[in-house]
């Protein structure tokens, strides 16, 4: 269910940079940001660590990577 998530997060982020283009490190940085914002912050101290290295391991490397993959399809360009 988070891949949805994900995913839907990454269509409404391309269709932002469509309209008004951040550059890539402020693009990133936002992501980062909107995704620390997601932890709950309130969970019992021994829960907060993994809450918090779960977004950054699991959720921001597989956004990032969708986001590519979709720029990737849109140019047609092989990866590099």
């Amino acid at each position: 269910m988070w891949f949805v998530y994900l995913l839907q997060i990454a269509a409404a982020v391309k269709a932002r940079q469509v309209e008004s283009p951040l550059p890539e490190s402020e693009l990133v940085q936002c992501l980062y940001q909107g995704l620390m914002g997601s932890v709950d912050w309130t969970a019992r101290p021994d829960q907060i660590e993994g809450l918090a290295v779960r977004e950054v391991t699991v959720s921001l490397p597989t956004l990032i990577l969708t986001l590519c993959l979709n720029d990737h399809e849109h140019r047609n360009t092989p990866l590099s």
